[in-house]
C-alpha cells in the first residue's frame, strides 16, 4: 500500500503548479491526510512487526533455558488418548511434578518483552493482539493488577477488551468479578464466536455430547446455566471458579493462535482442545535428541497435578436433587476434563455424617465432616460451610470457621428437597480442600410418634443431653472400627404429656448375608460373627412432648463391611417407630512393624 501513495502524491503536486493558491489548499488538502494515513499505517505495522517479533524471540529464550527431562524417553511407549498430532498419557497420581524454579534469563527476557509491549499498547491501544499478549505475560510474571489495567486501557472490540479484564480478574482470584466481565463479552460477542465459548460439547461424555447437540434454544441455554452452577466448586467461594478458568482458556486459545508457542509447535485444534480440557501446562521439559543430528529437541507439556473434575454429566444436570454422595467424584483416573483450585494442593470427596431433627415443623439439618485429621496439622484453622439449594427460592448458607479437621454445622429448613453441599478447607500450606454434594430430602413431619436421625457422636463421655451439645460431639463420618464404643443421639416426638413407657432397642444388623465359606468359618469360630447384634431397654418418656436420648455402645467384632444400625422406640400400646443408620466398619488399622 505505500508504494502505491507515493507516485499518486508526486502527480497530484506536479499537475498542480499553476492552480491558485486556494485551489491547491483544497487539493492539497486530501494529499496531507493521505499521507498521514499512510504514515500511521505504515507505523502501526512496524509496531505490530517488532511486538511479534519480540513475543518470538522470548519464547525461543523460554525454550532455551527448559530444564532436560530425565526421562530420556519422555513417554511411557503408550498413549492414553491421541488427538491429533499429539500422544497423551496420565500419569501416577502420586507423581507430584514440579516446575524448577524460572531461570534467570526467562525473567528478564519476559521483562523486556513486557515493556517492548507495553510500548507497542501505548501507540496501538486498539490492536487485538498486542493487547491479548501483553495481559497474556504480564498475568504469566505474577502481576494481575498491570494486566487489568491493560485490559481496561485496551481499545479494541469491546468483547475482546472485557474478556481480557475477565481473563485478569480471574488469575487475580477475584471470580466474581471475572464473571461479569466474561459475560459482559459474551453479551457483544459475535453469535459464531459467542456459541463457541458456551458450547459444552468438548467438555462432555460421549453419550452425553449427542444428546447435547440435539438440543436448542431455552432447553440448551437452561442446560448450560444448570450445568455451570453444579460444576461450581466451592459455592462458598464468590463466583464460579471452575466457569471462569474455561472461559480464560478460551482467551488463551486465541491468544495462541498468531504467536510463537514454548514448545515451537504450530497452533492448531489438536493444542486447542489440550488447552480448553486441560489448561495451559505448568512447566516444560525438553529430550536429548536420540539421534545425532537431530534439529531440535522434543519438548514434553506438563499439565497441572492439581487439578479436579468439577463436571457434572446431563442426568445429574436433569436432577441434581438426585445426587448421591458416592456421585460426581472429582479425582477420575482419567479425567476428560480438569481444573484447578486455587490455593488448594489436596482436594477430597468427603463422606460426611448428616442428621435431620425436627424444631416445629421444621428441619434442623446437622452435617458433620473430617477433613482426614490424620494429615491436618493440630491447631490449624479449618474454614466450613453448609449450602441448602432448594429446587425453588432462596438458597441457605451456614459458615464456620474453627480449628481442627472435624466440625459440624446445622442450619434450618423448610420441608422441602435440597441440595447439600458442605466444604471444608484448611488454612494450610496444602490447602486441603474437601466437598461432598448430594441431595437430601426432607419431608413434612409426620403425625404421631417418630424419630429424629440417628446422630453418631465421637464420644461416649459425659453424653449429650440437648442436640446442640450433641453437634459439638458429632462425628465427621459413619466410620467405625469393631470393638470401638461409639455414642449415639437421637430425638424421639409427638408423645404425650403423660408419663409413658417405651421400650428401645438398638440392633447392628449386617446388610449383605455372607457365603457358604465365610458362614462355615464363623460356625467354627475361625471369623467374626455377622449375625445381628441386639440390646434393648425400658424407660420412662416423663411426660415430655420431645425427648432427648444419647447412649454408648461399643461395636461388635465383625467383619468389615455395611451395616445397619437401627434404634427402635416401642411405646406402650402404640405401633414402635424406627431410625436407621448405615455404619461402615473399617477393617483395624495395621500393627506398627518393630
Amino acid at each position: 500500500m505505500p508504494l502505491r501513495l507515493v507516485p499518486a502524491a508526486a502527480l497530484l503536486a506536479a499537475a498542480s503548479a499553476a492552480l491558485p493558491s486556494t485551489l491547491l489548499r483544497a487539493q492539497f488538502a486530501p494529499a496531507r491526510e493521505a499521507s498521514a494515513r499512510h504514515l500511521q499505517d505504515r507505523d502501526s505495522v512496524r509496531t505490530l512487526r517488532g511486538a511479534r517479533s519480540a513475543q518470538a524471540s522470548f519464547e525461543r529464550a523460554r525454550f532455551e533455558h527448559m530444564p532436560w527431562s530425565n526421562d530420556s524417553g519422555g513417554s511411557p511407549g503408550y498413549c492414553d488418548e491421541i488427538v491429533g498430532r499429539f500422544c497423551f498419557w496420565f500419569g501416577d497420581k502420586h507423581d507430584d511434578w514440579v516446575a524448577p524454579p524460572e531461570h534467570a534469563a526467562v525473567t528478564t527476557a519476559r521483562q523486556a518483552l513486557l515493556e517492548r509491549l507495553g510500548a507497542a499498547a501505548a501507540r496501538q491501544p486498539g490492536d487485538e493482539w498486542v493487547v491479548g499478549q501483553l495481559v497474556r505475560y504480564q498475568v504469566e510474571g505474577g502481576r494481575a493488577a498491570d494486566a487489568l489495567a491493560a485490559a481496561r486501557a485496551c481499545r479494541a472490540q469491546a468483547w475482546w477488551c472485557r474478556a481480557l479484564a475477565g481473563y485478569a480478574l480471574h488469575a487475580a482470584g477475584d471470580f466474581a468479578g471475572a464473571e461479569a466481565a466474561f459475560d459482559s463479552a459474551l453479551a457483544v460477542m459475535q453469535p459464531r464466536a459467542r456459541h463457541e465459548w458456551t458450547d459444552l460439547s468438548i467438555l462432555l461424555s460421549p453419550g452425553d455430547r449427542g444428546r447435547y447437540r440435539h438440543m436448542r434454544g431455552p432447553q440448551k441455554d437452561s442446560v448450560e446455566r444448570a450445568f455451570w452452577s453444579l460444576a461450581d466448586p466451592l459455592l462458598a467461594t464468590p463466583g464460579n471458579e471452575a466457569r471462569t478458568e474455561h472461559l480464560s482458556r478460551w482467551v488463551m486459545a486465541r491468544l495462541q493462535e498468531r504467536a510463537r508457542s514454548p514448545d515451537g509447535m504450530i497452533w492448531a485444534d489438536d493444542l486447542g482442545e489440550f488447552l480448553i480440557r486441560y489448561g495451559q501446562p505448568q512447566g516444560w521439559e525438553r529430550i536429548r535428541p536420540r539421534t545425532i543430528g537431530a534439529e531440535r529437541a522434543q519438548v514434553v507439556s506438563h499439565y497441572a497435578s492439581h487439578a479436579w473434575a468439577f463436571l457434572p454429566s446431563l442426568k445429574e444436570v436433569a436432577d441434581p436433587l438426585s445426587l448421591k454422595p458416592n456421585d460426581m467424584d472429582p479425582d477420575p483416573d482419567r479425567p476428560r476434563v480438569q481444573y484447578p483450585l486455587v490455593g488448594a494442593r489436596s482436594f477430597t470427596r468427603l463422606d460426611p455424617q448428616v442428621a435431620l431433627f425436627r424444631r416445629g415443623g421444621r428441619g434442623v439439618l446437622v452435617a458433620a465432616y473430617d477433613l482426614d485429621r490424620d494429615s491436618v496439622p493440630a491447631g490449624v484453622s479449618v474454614d466450613a460451610t453448609l449450602s441448602l439449594l432448594p429446587r425453588a427460592g432462596q438458597p441457605t448458607q451456614v459458615r464456620v470457621a474453627r480449628t481442627g479437621a472435624t466440625g459440624a454445622l446445622h442450619a434450618e429448613l423448610e420441608p422441602a428437597p435440597v441440595l447439600l453441599s458442605l466444604e471444608a478447607r484448611a488454612a494450610d500450606s496444602a490447602g486441603r480442600t474437601g466437598r461432598a454434594r448430594f441431595g437430601v430430602r426432607v419431608d413434612a413431619e409426620p403425625a404421631g410418634v417418630h424419630l429424629s436421625d440417628v446422630l453418631l457422636l465421637s464420644a461416649t463421655e459425659g453424653l449429650p443431653a440437648t442436640l446442640e451439645a450433641a453437634e459439638g460431639m458429632a462425628r465427621g463420618s459413619a466410620h467405625v472400627r469393631a470393638g470401638e464404643r461409639v455414642g449415639l443421639f437421637w430425638e424421639v416426638y409427638g408423645l404425650t404429656e403423660r408419663p409413658d413407657t417405651l421400650s428401645v432397642s438398638v440392633s447392628i444388623i449386617p446388610i449383605t448375608r455372607p457365603g457358604f465359606a465365610r458362614r462355615a468359618a464363623e460356625r467354627m469360630g475361625l471369623a467374626a460373627p455377622t449375625e445381628p447384634v441386639s440390646v434393648g431397654w425400658k424407660e420412662e418418656a416423663g411426660g415430655q412432648t420431645v425427648l432427648a436420648r444419647s447412649v454408648a455402645v461399643a461395636v461388635p467384632a465383625v467383619r468389615p463391611g455395611d451395616y445397619q444400625l437401627r434404634v427402635t422406640v416401642h411405646p406402650r400400646g402404640r405401633d414402635p417407630v424406627t431410625a436407621t443408620r448405615i455404619l461402615h466398619v473399617d477393617r483395624p488399622p495395621a500393627p506398627d512393624r518393630p
